[in-house]
């Protein structure tokens, strides 16, 4: 084992699950699983250090585990042990067309790999070529765990080309979807697409709180959050106010969302299936994955002909849009880290967020909504805020009522007319170490109310 210095030492003494590259050198610039001691032996772990992920150095534990097939089995038996546990109080469905995540990076102790279920299939990714000699073990023993069906390892390395391949177990038909059943409304998906599979598991709660802003919600959505609430699960309750956003007939008769970067368009289907009149238009620069969000819509018995599918691009559509008279009760926004625009250029999440909600803000109705997502890991949630203008968004929901919510404006005046409803946690499968800034909150969320009919000015 490597002898840390005290520098290091003082370092881990906060219990860090991750650190920056200025730490390699305190590791003797080693990679894989490194293990470390003190000087006086009284404190001890294991890293994984990997200079092509970022961060690059991840803290697996801070005992005397070794990374061997006893420690691998123990972790994926505890990572499904816990969400049984979740699935027993009624706070995740892992019946057997459902879909969720069983190991999520660090959370689970083992960093750099994630699994997520869809109807009892594995997609399985590693981000570390230092997993590849334990892949069989760990497939092997979640296929033994859970009884799931078959494993697909995707390998997302960088400098090296995403793919996907099945490794494990059965095979699903390449040729057909693979229906997955979330909260009573089914989606497709395709096991052997490396770039999505067509669902994002991180925003299962998501769907169902923003559905929640335009129809009532279920009884068994609001009895989930009851639970919540009663064990004093914060991090699970959409929305923090519970029950106040749920007022009877504050709900919309008709309506209309208008969908970004919609993909399969599994937000405007969450909708649509609640049975309100509400239309969509949903604008993705990809043909393939919107004729894969009508299948959507299809299999749910849901008419299409309420529903418009764009495959333009987003930035060149919504400038277009801004000359007509079309308005809407709901904007979504989740954009990827990185998009082009041949009018619009090289977005970035980190950069240019806020052009994005100035060609937004526009295209709501007064009274409407705009959520906002940004799962890019590099980009901490305050500085997210910042950049669109918005000010202490966490105390405008802890400290504000419905009658007494801050005004959003600090540094823009895109949004000088609307206020803070609501900020995300983060599912409780996607489980995190306390202090994990790398698995902890990924998945950034903003909830605003356009407050005035003011035409924005770009």
């Amino acid at each position: 084992a490597i002898r840390i210095s005290q520098t290091l030492e003082k370092q881990l003494q906060k219990k860090l699950w991750t650190m920056t590259e200025s730490f390699m050198k305190e590791f003797n610039h080693q990679t894989g699983f490194v293990p470390f001691v003190n000087e006086t032996k009284t404190m001890q772990g294991i890293a994984l250090i990997d200079p092509s992920i970022q961060p690059p150095i991840r803290i697996l534990s801070y005992d005397s585990s070794q990374v061997n097939e006893k420690y691998i089995q123990s972790s994926i038996e505890e990572a499904y042990t816990y969400r049984k546990g979740l699935s027993s109080r009624g706070l995740l469905d892992m019946g057997e067309q459902a879909g969720y995540r069983l190991i999520n990076e660090g959370g689970d102790g083992l960093p750099g790999v994630t699994a997520d279920i869809y109807s009892k299939y594995v997609i399985l990714q590693t981000y570390s070529p230092h997993w590849m000699p334990w892949i069989k073990t760990i497939s092997k023993t979640i296929m033994e765990v859970g009884g799931y069906k078959g494993v697909y390892w995707k390998k997302k390395m960088k400098d090296s080309s995403q793919s996907i391949k099945h490794y494990m177990g059965d095979c699903h038909d390449p040729d057909s979807f693979l229906p997955v059943v979330e909260n009573g409304v089914g989606y497709l998906v395709q096991l052997d697409d490396p770039a999505s599979a067509g669902l994002f598991m991180d925003q299962r709660q998501n769907r169902q709180y923003i559905a929640s802003l335009l129809c009532p919600p279920p009884q068994d959505h609001i009895d989930q959050l009851l639970r919540c609430k009663n064990e004093g699960i914060e991090e699970a309750l959409w929305p923090k106010k519970f029950p106040t956003v749920f007022t009877p007939n504050r709900y919309p008769a008709t309506g209309n969302i208008l969908n970004a970067f919609a993909h399969t368009c599994s937000f405007s289907v969450a909708i649509a299936a609640r049975g309100c009149k509400i239309g969509s238009t949903n604008v993705d620069i990809s043909k393939m994955y919107l004729d894969r969000a009508e299948k959507n819509f299809e299999f749910n018995r849901l008419a299409s002909r309420y529903h418009r599918f764009v495959d333009k691009d987003v930035f060149s559509e919504f400038k277009r849009m801004q000359s007509l008279s079309q308005r809407y009760d709901l904007v979504l926004l989740d954009p990827p880290s990185v998009a082009r625009s041949p009018k619009f250029g090289l977005f970035t999440t980190k950069r240019r967020y806020h052009e994005l909600v100035e060609l937004s803000a526009p295209l709501l109705k007064p009274g409407g909504y705009m959520v906002a997502f940004v799962n890019t890991r590099g980009i901490r949630e305050d500085a997210w805020f910042r950049d669109l203008g918005i000010d202490s968004a966490e105390s405008a929901v802890k400290e504000g009522d419905e009658e007494d919510k801050r005004i959003i404006g600090a540094g823009r005046d895109t949004l000088k007319d609307f206020t803070v409803l609501d900020n995300c946690g983060q599912d409780l499968d996607f489980r995190s170490k306390e202090g994990d800034i790398h698995v902890g909150k990924y998945l950034k969320r903003i909830v605003l109310q356009k407050t005035t009919g003011t035409r924005h000015k770009i």
